[in-house]
């Protein structure tokens, strides 16, 4: 409980993910696990999380935009299961087309907004497999639009059956097109979002981590 209230009093957005210990690591990853842009979960030292997401429901209301997707190829491994990697690409396709849909395409944003929009932090839920040429309902939201960085959830969901096969949260900062500096998120992109935004509370009084100060972007 105590670190649940510390969370909500502006933690990270992973705030409830604690990191393994240095001792469990290993001298020859030590050095890889204290680099801040490397992949935890590429190593096998994925954080212990106790973050949940909202309840799933297929009210349009909780998930104002949704499009289907078929599990390709390229996201199965050897017995045709889909693979943990291949969420990333559906949650990729959900934020285009959403943005799309909002006619704030990617290119728009970059060319008349001035602005970009990289990946900081990642979290992914997995629960339920999917199978090659499996239809997948991929439904996303925005979670919280701060001064410099916004959240968006994608559920993958069989289209058919509703079965959930995972959630991920995603926090993208904005950053100028051309000096990658942090920047206010667009007046336009918020007011053009806003149709899509479900708040959230477990990731409302999130900050992200600067990562060339070490500060808070909010």
């Amino acid at each position: 409980m105590p670190e649940r209230q510390a969370a909500r009093k502006g933690a990270a957005p992973d705030d409830a993910c604690h990191p393994p210990r240095a001792e469990s690591i290993g001298p020859h990853l030590l050095h890889f696990a204290r680099s801040p842009g490397w992949p935890l979960v590429a190593l096998g030292l994925a954080p212990r999380c106790t973050t949940s997401f909202p309840d799933s429901t297929l009210d349009p209301m909780t998930w104002p935009f949704t499009i289907t997707e078929r599990i390709r190829w390229e996201d199965v491994d050897a017995v045709g299961i889909m693979r943990y990697s291949a969420v990333t690409r559906l949650m990729d396709v959900a934020e285009a087309e959403m943005l799309r849909d909002a006619g704030a395409s990617q290119m728009r944003i970059m060319e008349q907004l001035g602005a970009w929009l990289p990946r900081r932090v990642l979290h992914i839920e997995f629960h339920a497999p999917a199978k090659l040429d499996a239809l997948v309902a991929l439904r996303a939201r925005v979670a919280r639009i701060g001064t410099t960085s916004l959240t968006v959830e994608v559920e993958v969901a069989d289209a058919e059956s509703g079965v959930v096969h995972a959630l991920g949260r995603v926090v993208i900062v904005c950053v100028g097109s051309t000096d990658f500096r942090p920047r206010p998120v667009p007046d336009e992109l918020r007011a053009r979002l806003a149709p899509y935004t479900v708040p959230d509370q477990s990731s409302a009084s999130a900050t992200v981590p600067s990562p060339a100060s070490g500060a808070h972007i909010p």
